[in-house]
């Protein structure tokens, strides 16, 4: 029996509905809920124990974050813990920062572990440096990363190609600490500075950080100017435009003439940058002086 709205229909209803399907009343078709897809939540406590982490240690403490501030599944924090398991004691520091900082989701963390790992001892210095400076954001980390890892992939340029990579984008250990002092000692640093920092400072001579490292200390100044994170920059591109001193002990005695200063002298670096130009014109001299010797003793002979 043909039912509208709960009577029975005329024969032009009927009609009406064959001819016409619009005039028919919408069925409104039922559609089974599915409950959200749920994921078991992380107990951290459960999760240690199971896995023998001491409650006093630092991967208990990465944990814990993991869990409770990024909201982890209990699958991925056991990952988590997997992937960390032969990370050394410095290396569990910077990621137990990184975990810290708000913006770092569970996702970035993750690609950060395999970021880390690619970081020998000798370098982790400029990754805690970099990721302990305020301001630190995902998209920034990813630019230091692009400015000290190789981007290139090693299956496809080799084996050779990708170490002359890894060279160019390496510092040595007087680099490093400057790019530390700088960093710790210089006022409001920001990460994009820092960056910016980072290959120049790649670029100094030896004679030129060992004298940065012996001065950059807190209250620096470039003619009576505070050194900031605004004038560093050019700071840095000064020592680039300036050559080494032949005599390596020269600069020994710079550092240790410069130390006997007071604060007022050895603290401004244009003061600095004096003393080591001098070590410069005077091997100039030096070398005019031997030249004209030898054209002397030549015209003699000749």
């Amino acid at each position: 029996m043909n039912m509208k709205f709960g009577r029975k229909m005329t024969r032009q209803e009927i009609i009406d509905a064959v001819t016409e399907p619009g005039s028919m009343p919408e069925i409104k078709s039922k559609s089974l809920a599915m409950p959200p897809r749920t994921s078991t939540k992380a107990n951290f406590k459960k999760i240690a124990n199971n896995l023998n982490i001491e409650p006093d240690s630092r991967k208990y403490r990465i944990l814990k974050i993991f869990c409770e501030e990024k909201k982890a599944t209990t699958g991925d924090s056991k990952v988590l813990m997997q992937r960390i398991n032969n990370l050394n004691n410095e290396q569990l520091q910077i990621l137990e920062l990184i975990c810290s900082l708000e913006n770092f989701t569970g996702k970035i963390i993750f690609k950060f572990v395999q970021s880390i790992k690619k970081f020998g001892t000798d370098r982790l210095l400029t990754l805690y440096t970099f990721v302990d400076l305020k301001g630190i954001e995902p998209d920034l980390l990813n630019q230091f990363f692009m400015t000290t890892l190789p981007q290139s992939d090693l299956k496809e340029i080799g084996k050779e190609a990708y170490l002359e990579e890894l060279k160019e984008k390496t510092m040595n250990l007087d680099q490093v600490n400057v790019f530390y002092n700088i960093c710790n000692h210089i006022t409001n640093v920001t990460p994009q500075t820092a960056i910016l920092l980072l290959p120049k400072i790649r670029q100094l001579k030896q004679q030129h950080s060992q004298l940065i490292n012996a001065f950059l200390t807190e209250n620096v100044s470039f003619n009576n100017k505070p050194i900031s994170n605004d004038n560093i920059v050019g700071l840095i591109n000064l020592w680039l435009s300036l050559p080494e001193v032949a005599d390596k002990q020269r600069i020994e005695w710079v550092i240790k003439d410069l130390s006997r200063k007071p604060d007022k002298i050895k603290k401004d670096f244009l003061n600095i940058i004096k003393s080591f130009s001098k070590e410069i014109e005077k091997e100039k001299r030096k070398e005019k002086s031997r030249g004209n010797i030898a054209s002397s003793i030549r015209s003699f002979f000749n």
